[in-house]
């Protein structure tokens, strides 16, 4: 039976931190353009 299945070293580590990193940065960037865009909107008002 294989134990070691889900084994991790530090370049997988560093790969993931880095994907989740860049999804989140992406979320955040998501949100701060559609919090400006209503701004700009309401002021436009």
């Amino acid at each position: 039976m294989d134990t070691n299945h889900h084994e991790w070293n530090f370049e997988k580590l560093v790969g993931v931190i880095r994907q989740v990193h860049e999804e989140l940065a992406a979320q955040v960037g998501r949100a701060v353009n559609l919090s400006l865009t209503l701004r700009n909107w309401l002021i436009g008002c």
